[in-house]
């Protein structure tokens, strides 16, 4: 089942892509299914340019087609990766199913500005003996990156975790709940396809300023924007740390803060899915949040269900409580 989501802008930005002292305006919106006429979901980034005279122009545009579709798992990234004095795109989206082998999808993009957006390297592929990711990370070091092996120890598309000069601009995320038998007992993948939309979130970045819905969705599904970039916008202060869900933390981004925000910004964490909580008081604190939609009871809950930047905040932060 295709998430039902509106269009919102997820992230903006300005940097120098092709070295020439000029900042480029780097747009990424999500083209909801609502709005899009055929039902899909689209992740899309333009990049403008100031043309003098006061002209701005739309000098490249890239997208992900067909986003939350009804995967199992989805996950989406986009971000850039400084090499010199230049800025290349990293994109990287694909979902994955737990009832069959096949199930996986990834999408790999690279693209270099000048004057226009030009894509120097893909991959796409299906299968799940990953045997893609040995010419990804080698031809991926080519263009000077690091790819380095995270704390499981492989290679990670979505996270690039460790990765040096990386500025991860949009990071989302859906997954889905199937029923035990389906999972286990089907071989059938019209058959394992019956799910619902149980849990997801986009998020991105903005210099100086982050946090906000940029636009809703069904179910438990959220999109977090930046600021005040979409018109359902919050500010965000609705947030005691906006980005610890699609950034790593450091102790001095806990500087300043009581023990009480401290506990909160751990507990925000698990209430962006969904989490409930049994002290009535820290429920009814996230229940005044506009982006909080309570739906896990705690015993349902597990730190399993939290990404990568998620679970090493939450060390961090328990930590310093």
């Amino acid at each position: 089942m295709t998430a039902q989501l509106s269009d919102g802008i997820i992230s903006t930005c300005q940097r120098d892509l092709d070295g020439d002292g000029n900042a480029e305006l780097l747009v990424i919106y999500l083209e909801g299914s609502l709005g899009t006429g055929n039902g899909k979901n689209n992740i899309c980034l333009d990049v403008y340019s100031n043309m003098g005279q006061k002209k701005i122009m739309r000098t490249g545009s890239i997208s992900f087609a067909d986003c939350f579709s009804g995967y199992n798992g989805e996950n989406y990234m986009v971000g850039l990766k400084t090499i010199g004095n230049q800025a290349l795109i990293y994109m990287a989206g694909g979902g994955h199913v737990w009832t069959w082998a096949d199930g996986t999808s990834p999408q790999i993009r690279l693209y270099q500005y000048n004057g226009g957006l030009t894509e120097i390297y893909n991959v796409s592929t299906e299968g799940s003996d990953d045997s893609w990711m040995e010419g990804w990370q080698r031809d991926l070091r080519s263009f000077g990156f690091d790819i380095v092996d995270n704390q499981w120890g492989y290679w990670d598309e979505y996270y690039l975790t460790g990765e040096t000069n990386f500025e991860m601009l949009l990071f989302g995320e859906c997954s889905t709940v199937v029923n035990e038998d389906e999972m286990y007992g089907s071989s059938d993948p019209n058959g394992a396809q019956k799910y619902l939309l149980e849990r997801g979130v986009i998020r991105g970045s903005l210099v100086g300023q982050s946090g906000g819905t940029a636009s809703s969705a069904s179910g438990t599904t959220e999109a977090f924007g930046s600021g005040n970039s979409g018109a359902a916008a919050a500010s965000s202060g609705d947030y005691i740390l906006p980005q610890s869900s699609s950034t790593y933390l450091t102790p001095a981004d806990l500087s300043g803060l009581t023990r009480e925000q401290i506990s909160l910004a751990r507990n925000e964490i698990y209430a962006r899915h969904g989490r409930k909580f049994q002290k009535q008081e820290l429920q009814d604190y996230f229940n005044s949040k506009p982006w909080y939609m309570g739906t896990i009871e705690p015993g349902n809950f597990s730190e399993d269900m939290l990404n990568e930047f998620e679970r090493a905040n939450v060390k961090l932060i328990k930590g310093m409580e």
